[in-house]
This record gives structure tokens, sequence and C-alpha cells, in this order.
């Protein structure tokens, strides 16, 4: 059941479209300058292992399915490799993620706008905490293009369940079953749906037939049934030859009792989960951490106790409280694998709060703000979603300062340094030893290689030194 809305008169509908439209359009345009000014047209750190696949001497089809870290991308990578070559340049993925992110705004403004029955100002909570350069980590990296693609099939995935009604059960499961597969193909951050998504497909089928909507031997639930068995299955290949990456050592090596690594690593989800609210919120902890676990347990019970006692609405909430609980399992795999990284005087670290996890986990901020839409009191109606507006409104300055002036202007000049000692003729130790001293091991190899072949490929502006290398490293 959709909310109804307070009638609005056709002066104020105008002046809200405009609002959050225009608010909508100045931050494509505050994202546009970023992308054009900051990215680095050659490879950004885990870039540097790509390129053998951007210059042709790496097999594609093996490539698409080779780990990353924690990750296996092909669907990302089908996007991102072509494009990447065929502009010529490392930064085409960073259009490509601003496009996706843009887009992403207003698919959720829309949302919003059909669940209240109207536009209401407190929507530009999604262009003003999705579109600002306080994301720069993932603007400034094409490859980022992995984590957009998370986010935009992650919130597709939620406009599925809260658009859900006892007329389109079936149908909503076979979209949740296409969706789900497509999240998984996205790394670990979209393998986090499989589990609980597949079990509210399990629910809308079982629905639907108690309905008297389908009977169980209807072919359409027969195949679905069938269908259903790929996403254990994908699970199930994915973890073939999985292994912990080289630079990353077991929780259990660091904090060495399962008590403590289990602390740590909620410690290090609680750093990572308000990451969609931009780094502002990172001065913040560890307040934000208390709130955001305070908030999350809230919205547990509160999602629990609607299922209980919303039996028309009971597939749609359901399905909101497996999605959350994906979210928060995404933000305890983070913290898990990210705890082990510790401050220089060996305390607990703060990779938690690293702005490339502000995409993958702002579904997290989506569902407070629809879960009080719905289902909250006239005043949580009302007052929750302009409550998350004014707080990204708050953060705003600080996002964009972070973004531009502390992370974006630094990286630049650090870019255009290094292109200058590129044209110039440094041989790849000079280069090495002037920009990456610190890389060391697997990353120190993935660098020498890639630099190498972008030299004998001629790609952009490097160019072989004299006299020519001989042999790879």
């Amino acid at each position: 059941m959709m909310l109804t809305s307070v009638p609005a008169t056709d002066r104020n509908a105008r002046r809200t479209r405009w609002l959050v439209h225009g608010l909508w359009a100045v931050m494509l345009a505050q994202m546009i300058f970023f992308v054009w000014r900051y990215p680095h047209s050659g490879p950004i750190i885990d870039e540097w292992e790509f390129v053998p696949a951007v210059t042709g001497e790496e097999p594609v089809i093996p490539w698409l399915w080779k780990l990353h870290n924690e990750h296996r991308f092909p669907l990302p990578r089908l996007v991102w490799l072509p494009i990447t070559q065929i502009a010529g340049d490392f930064r085409a993925g960073c259009w490509v993620s601003m496009i996706g992110v843009a887009g992403t705004s207003l698919l959720m403004t829309n949302l919003a706008r059909r669940l209240r029955g109207r536009l209401h100002w407190a929507d530009a909570f999604f262009p003003l905490s999705l579109m600002n350069v306080g994301h720069w980590e993932n603007l400034r990296m094409g490859y980022q293009i992995v984590f957009m693609m998370n986010l935009l099939f992650a919130c597709i995935l939620l406009r599925l369940v809260l658009t859900t009604d006892r007329g389109n059960l079936l149908r909503r499961a076979w979209q949740t079953w296409l969706v789900t597969l497509l999240l998984c193909g996205c790394g670990a951050g979209g393998l986090a749906f499989a589990p609980f998504m597949l079990l509210w497909i399990v629910v809308l089928a079982f629905t639907a037939v108690r309905a008297g909507v389908v009977r169980w031997n209807d072919p359409r639930v027969l195949g679905l049934a069938g269908a259903s068995l790929l996403i254990p299955l994908y699970v199930w290949f994915y973890m073939q030859g999985f292994h912990r990456p080289e630079h990353h050592e077991h929780p259990l090596d660091v904090w060495h009792t399962i008590p403590e690594v289990l602390r740590q690593a909620m410690r290090s989800a609680l750093q990572a989960l308000p990451m969609g609210f931009g780094p502002a919120v990172t001065g913040l902890w560890p307040v934000s951490g208390a709130i955001v676990g305070f908030v999350s347990f809230e919205l547990l019970l509160k999602m629990v106790r609607l299922t209980a006692t919303r039996m028309a609405d009971r597939p749609r909430i359901f399905g909101l409280l497996l999605f959350f609980i994906s979210m928060l399992g995404m933000a305890f795999a983070i913290g898990w694998g990210r705890c082990v990284f510790l401050t220089p005087e060996g305390e607990p670290g703060f990779m938690g709060m690293s702005c490339r996890y502000g995409w993958i986990l702002w579904p997290a901020l989506a569902v407070v703000y629809f879960l009080y839409l719905l289902y909250g009191s006239a005043r949580q109606a009302k007052w929750v979603p302009i409550f998350l507006m004014l707080a990204v409104t708050a953060m705003l300055p600080f996002n964009v300062v972070t973004g531009i002036w502390y992370e974006g202007e630094p990286h630049r000049e650090g870019y255009n340094a290094w292109e200058k000692a590129v044209r110039s003729g440094q041989s790849d130790e000079e280069l090495r030893e002037e920009f990456f001293p610190h890389y060391g091991g697997e990353m120190r190899r993935h660098f020498e290689l890639g630099l190498m072949l972008l030299r004998q490929h001629r790609f952009q502006f490097y160019a072989p030194v004299d006299p020519p290398r001989r042999g790879r490293p």
C-alpha cells in the first residue's frame, strides 16, 4: 500500500521540483568539474595490476574471473576494460561512474516521489549524499566503476523490494533473481546479498502460491526454482581458489582470539556504515559508531515488529529486512577484512573510514529514509527524511573541502609531476624511487611490469626509454 499524499498547490509542486532537480544539477556540475580536473590519465594504485589486460598482453576471459584482493569482478571488468581500451585513458571509467551515480540519485528521488505520492524538498537528500565530491576516492579512479555498479544494482533491488505488492509477487521474484545475480557479479559486496535475497525469492514464490495467484506446478514457479539454484552455484564457484591477499594479514594473526577479532571487526564495520554521508562523518567518531549501532538495532526491531503485525505488507517488509541485513553483513565483511590494518603506534586503525566504502554502503541510509517514510508515524514520516537531508547539507561544505582541497589538488600536483617525469625520460627505477618508494612485494611487481608494458605499447604519454629495457621483471 502506497502512501497517500497531502494535496499540494501547483506552485509549491513546481518550486519543489525546481529545488530538488536544481540541486541535482548543481551536484552533477560539481562532479563533472572533479572528474575533469582531478583523476589521472594513467594507472592509480590497483590499476597497475590491470595494465597487462588493458594492453592486450593478458587474455581477457581468465582475467575477467581473476581474484583481486577478496573480489571477483567479472561484470564491472566487462564494462571497464573495453571503455578504457577504446578511450586509451584510465579516466574513462570515472565518467561512467559519474553518470551511473547521477542516474542512481534520480532513481531514488523518483522512488521517493512514487511512494509518497509527491516530491518533497527533503528528497534532495539523494543527490546531496550520493553526488558530492566527498566520495573523491571513487570519483578519481576509473576502476571504482566496480563500486558504482554495486551501488546501482543494490538500489534497483531496493526499488523492487519497496514496490512489491500482492499483485506482482512472482514478477518481483524473477526480477530479484536477475538483479541478485548481477550483484553477485560485482564482487564480494554484491555477494553479501545472495543468501538473503534467495530467501526472499522463496518467500515471494510461497506467498504467491498461498494467495492463489499461481500453483506449485505452474511453469513459472518451477522455472524460478531451477533458476534460483544459479545463485548458490555462483557463490560456490566464486569460492573455488579463493585466498586472502598477500598484503592482508589474517585477523587472528593480528588479534589472536576470536572474541577480539569480532570486536575489532565490529568496530571497523561501525566506522564504515555511516560513510555514505561522506568523509565529514569521520570527525564524529566514535559518536557516529554509537549512533549507527543504536539506529541499526532499532531498525531491525521495527522491521521484525512490522513483519509480525502488517500482514498485507509482509512480503515487502520482510524483503526490506533482508535487504538491510545484507547491508549489515557487507559492513561486517569490510570490518573483518580491514581490521588488520593498524596505526603506526600499533593501535586499532581506521581503514573502515575509507571514502571508497561510501557508495556501496550508502543503500543502508536509503533504508532508514524509506522505512520511516512508509511505516513511521506521521511525525516520523515527515521529520526523519528532513533530518537526513539537513544532516547531509550540514556536512556538504566539509565533504567538498575534503574532496577538492585536501585530496583533489594534492593528488593532481602529484600526477602532474609524474607525467612530467615520464615525459622527461626518467628510467623505471628512478620513477619508482621518486614516486612509489613504499611499493614492495606484489605491488612492486605489478608496477614494474605495468610501466614496462605502457612504454612498449606507447600508451598515452609513455614511451620506451633509451636504452630500451630488456626482459620482464
